[in-house]
């Protein structure tokens, strides 16, 4: 579930995902291929077999997946079924076989191979920030992100979204940070891939390379421009960013990957959770990072109307919740530490209703938002337990 590539667009109104679990179990769940098909597309359990819901919210954030069915026939294969149903027509009927009859051969031969051939599942993530009205997509292919927002924007009626845009092209200050320095809390990778927009063909690719080389600085005195380039954020993620703002090569540093190996968790759909609110904090504050790094976003205009009903906005606290919210209160300003996966083992209860109670913490002041560093400080004065 862990996300490698970022697609990240702006939502410009907000979404209610209330209808997704009637709509997506009557139109669009995902399904193998029929007779003459060869990919379906529909939406698919984030949990897996494990859940029934088509979104699954934590914190603000509502996971989707959308999985398609594909079956793949290998080129050669048909190409040389092609060939020989060609030569045996040229051959029988003593003439030569013209581009429009050998593609309607092709056509044939799909067909009849495509029931010996299996097909395969593939998932693809996504999850809409209703906080920071962001909707990012785990893929690297525009084409695959234009198919599942149409899908998406089938599944809901509407869907208002543009792909995010910095006020400065994200190439101007990546070239800059390659020239000149890089800006704080970012530093450099190892890999860059420099173009002239200029001139077509003018391209340089490093990888695994010392980026403040000589030979690197020769290329942007002569007029490249850094279209692609390896970035560490806050010695948290590695990534590669492009000019495009589309993030690959997505990785989490192991100091993260130790913070998730702390949560306690009972079940694997609270493991779930757990992942999903830690991955999706840390995304948020590196997109933050990047936007103002790339001097902020440009100037949208995003509806402020909300759906009378969101399944991905917060809800008001459990009234259940009261008397462990006392006593979560009583532990945090104690303990001076806001940390969900202690007051869920202080409490021996579920992570997702720990987080409920550091959320309402936050909401009522007494511990900060996430900071940088993933920490949130107490700020509820200690005898005020």
């Amino acid at each position: 579930m862990f996300f490698k590539n970022l697609m990240i667009y702006r939502v410009l109104q907000p979404l209610d995902l209330n209808a997704m679990q009637d709509i997506a179990g009557q139109r669009r769940t995902a399904r193998p291929c029929m007779h003459g098909e060869t990919s379906t597309l529909g939406w698919w359990p984030p949990l897996g077999r494990r859940g029934s819901l088509y979104q699954h919210t934590v914190m603000g954030r509502t996971m989707l997946c959308a999985r398609k069915y594909e079956k793949v026939i290998p080129t050669p294969a048909v190409n040389e079924k092609v060939d020989a149903k060609a030569y045996e027509l040229e051959q029988s009927e003593e003439r030569p076989v013209g581009r429009n009859e050998r593609k309607q051969i092709k056509e044939a031969v799909i067909i009849d191979m495509l029931p010996n051939v299996p097909e395969k599942p593939r998932d693809t993530y996504l999850y809409y920030d209703a906080l920071g009205q962001m909707l990012i997509i785990d893929t690297s292919s525009k084409n695959q992100a234009t198919e599942i927002l149409g899908m998406l924007r089938d599944t809901l009626g509407e869907l208002h979204v543009k792909p995010l845009t910095t006020a400065v092209p994200p190439r101007t200050v990546m070239t800059r940070w390659l020239y000149d320095r890089i800006d704080q809390p970012f530093t450099l990778g190892d890999s860059a891939a420099l173009d002239n927009p200029h001139e077509e063909g003018s391209k340089a690719t490093f990888a695994h390379h010392e980026l403040s080389d000589e030979t690197i600085r020769a290329h942007l005195d002569g007029g490249m421009q850094v279209a692609k380039l390896a970035i560490e954020y806050d010695e948290r993620i590695e990534c590669m960013v492009d000019d495009g703002l589309t993030v690959t090569r997505l990785a989490f540093k192991e100091i993260v990957k130790q913070e998730l190996d702390d949560v306690e968790t009972e079940t694997e759909a609270d493991r779930f959770d757990a992942d999903f609110a830690l991955m999706a904090g840390e995304l948020a504050r590196l997109v933050d990072a990047l936007v103002q790094a790339f001097g902020g976003e440009e100037q949208v205009e995003v509806s402020e109307t909300r759906p009378a009903s969101n399944a991905a906005s917060y809800t008001e606290p459990d009234a259940d919740d009261d008397g462990l919210y006392e006593e979560a209160v009583r532990i945090v300003v104690e303990t001076r530490r806001a940390s969900i996966s202690s007051i869920q083992r202080r409490l021996r209860i579920g992570y997702n209703r720990s987080a409920r109670l550091v959320e309402r913490m936050e909401q009522e002041g007494i511990v900060s938002p996430i900071r940088p560093n993933g920490a949130r400080e107490v700020l509820a004065p200690q005898e005020a337990a």
